[in-house]
């Protein structure tokens, strides 16, 4: 029997209600029996005799604690004054009945889209909140308590067990009828649970669908042994497994933060770093190797810590940036704030008797460290994307920091340090990978490779050549024994002549009905047009090739899904880190889980439409 039926009849006087006898907890003064039409005991159900409720239970299995939650009892399972309930009471109590679901799943959705405590639906202010919500929002006038609508956290946790394991078999249904052929990116992120000293790992899946990249966590695990290749490669493989990744990995390319557990794990795949984290680590590494910079560093920091005192930040004309987190990019913002108030703040420290602090920080040097700066903010601002592509940046990065950090004529010593230290670290752990290159030739804009050399055009040719030859066997296996190119067009290939301009390929679009013969050559020939390029959108654009380039266009799409770097997976883990896990020291890593694929599911629910 249904509860909520059985509810329905209570209230509508076609069940009764019986007490039970000879029983010792006074959770039994407020509960009873039902019973049907003939009078007769309904098994595995109780309701409450005040409010009619209906609970199922199971003697047999069952204790009676999880009864004393009930709103009609009190912590000591007293009993409250009963009230006899007026029609409308009843016709409330049947719809909240009726509509519990759809609220339970509400405070899922509530908690994990904004990695909320579950305990948070019962703070005063949230139920507060929601009360007047129902108070404005009763179209039928209906008013009820919301201690009668809103669950417990206990409740909302195995609501939340439940609708992870169903969107992770709707997402594995999705992954190997759709993605697992068209491949994308996978980055790893390691984290650390500062609470309870664990060491985490999450794995995350990005993929093109419908002109935008959609990133979709697919499992967070604690590494028990710490971050070994072996543990690392265990906790990945069961979490890919899961969704039937296991036969298509070569379809997909990780990125990951450079560390020696990770590179073991993967070995055998493809793999490529993220370009933040190389970029924070050459400025890690450049300014702690100079007593200097590291001086002024620390310096402009007590300056922008004595500056967010309430009385001065009113006299001063823009505020001062904290340094509240970590990375180069705060860094960054809090040096150009203080420079921007610069003569004002060298005011109040003299006035204040803070002299120190300003005779700390030469002006002229702080300047410097600036300007050096920008470029990296630039990139990381510019690498980090999130819906849109990336991958492609990385090279021109590569060949822009490359050139900042050669020395000029008019360089400090302490700036020619800088850029000499910053230089010999990212030339030895910086590599550009294969995948780089072929992202930029994939760019309709950028297809003439004029900043590679001719023996690299033809290796990233031959890349993807290969590439697209693998593709047609995968989805076209009608087509697998043919040979996509006759000798004559790979020596075409070779000796195409390439425009040193970027003018020659944004001519008259070229736009045809039937799928190239030579995919390769055809895209090397077509002319992207001026109103085209004015509002460039480069996944709508392959999207748009998809019958021309067909095989082509698929390679693009999966190119372009691999991020440059992990961020944007990296702040849903602080965020958990600090809304969640900060609340609860003993938070189970299972619901955690949950959690964290819960809030990148209802993330993409608004943003692409998928059976997932």
């Amino acid at each position: 029997m249904n509860t909520v039926i059985a509810s329905r009849k209570i209230l509508n006087g076609e069940y009764t209600l019986r007490k039970k006898e000879n029983l010792k907890s006074k959770v039994w003064e407020m509960f009873c029996l039902i019973l049907d039409e003939m009078g007769e005991v309904i098994p595995n159900l109780i309701a409450c005799s005040s409010c009619k409720k209906v609970y199922n239970y199971d003697n047999r299995r069952l204790g009676t604690s999880s009864l004393l939650r009930h709103k009609c009892l009190n912590i000591k399972g007293h009993v409250k004054q009963t009230v006899s309930l007026p029609p409308q009471k009843c016709e409330s109590l049947i719809m909240l009945v009726e509509n519990k679901n759809r609220i339970l799943e509400g405070c899922v959705k509530f908690v994990c889209n904004d990695l909320r405590p579950m305990e948070m639906v019962t703070e005063c202010g949230f139920k507060n909140l929601m009360e007047t919500f129902l108070r404005i929002g009763a179209t039928q006038r209906i008013n009820f308590d919301l201690e009668d609508v809103l669950p417990n956290p206990t409740d909302i946790s195995g609501r939340i067990m439940l609708m992870a394991q169903k969107a992770r078999d709707d997402l594995a249904v999705f992954i190997n009828s759709h993605l697992a052929a068209a491949g994308g990116g996978i980055t790893l992120e390691t984290w650390t649970d500062v609470y309870k000293n664990s060491e985490h790992l999450s794995v995350t899946l990005h993929f093109a669908q419908n002109s935008m990249i959609c990133s979709r966590i697919l499992g967070s695990v604690i590494l028990e042994q710490g971050y070994t290749g072996e543990r690392v490669a265990d906790e990945l493989f069961q979490i890919l497994r899961r969704y039937g990744f296991l036969d298509h990995l070569k379809n997909f390319v990780f990125v990951t933060s450079h560390g020696d557990g990770v590179n073991a794990a993967l070995k055998l795949l493809d793999r490529i770093n993220c370009a933040a984290h190389l970029i924070n680590n050459v400025l890690d590494v450049s300014t702690s190797s100079d007593n200097q910079s590291m001086a002024l560093l620390q310096g402009c920091i007590d300056i922008a810590k004595f500056c967010q005192n309430t009385y001065l930040r009113n006299r001063l004309p823009s505020d001062v940036e904290d340094v509240n987190a970590r990375g180069w990019n705060s860094i960054l913002r809090t040096f150009c704030s203080v420079m921007e108030n610069w003569e004002e703040i060298r005011g109040v420290c003299l006035e204040s008797n803070q002299a120190d602090l300003i005779f700390e920080v030469e002006k002229a040097e702080l300047s410097d460290l600036t300007e050096y700066l920008k470029p990296f903010h630039q990139a990381l601002t510019e690498l980090e994307g999130g819906k849109y592509p990336t991958l492609f940046l990385v090279h021109l990065w590569h060949l822009k920091l490359t050139e900042h950090f050669e020395p000029g004529p008019s360089d400090s010593n302490t700036l020619e340090s800088l850029k000499t230290s910053a230089k010999a670290y990212y030339m030895e752990n910086v590599e550009i990978h294969p995948v780089h290159k072929v992202s930029v030739f994939l760019h309709p804009l950028l297809k003439s490779l004029k900043m590679f050399k001719a023996e690299e055009r033809i290796e990233i040719y031959e890349v993807v050549k290969n590439s697209v030859d693998c593709i047609k066997k995968e989805w076209e296996p009608e087509m697998g024994s043919a040979s996509p190119c006759s000798s004559k067009q790979e020596l075409d290939i070779k000796e195409y002549k390439m425009s040193d301009t970027l003018s020659q390929f944004m001519d008259t679009e070229t736009i045809l009905n039937k799928v190239a013969p030579d995919e390769l050559a055809a895209y090397i020939d077509l002319k992207i047009s001026d109103a085209v390029i004015k509002d460039f959108d480069l996944l709508q654009w392959w999207d748009g090739q998809k019958n021309y380039l067909p095989n082509l266009s698929r390679l693009a799409k999966r190119i372009f899904a691999i991020p440059a770097v992990t961020n944007s997976s990296e702040r849903c883990f602080s965020l958990a880190e600090k809304d969640v896990i900060e609340r609860r020291n003993n938070f189970d890593p299972i619901l955690l889980d949950d959690i964290l694929f819960l809030n990148s599911y209802f993330k993409s629910k608004r943003t692409v439409h998928h059976v997932a």
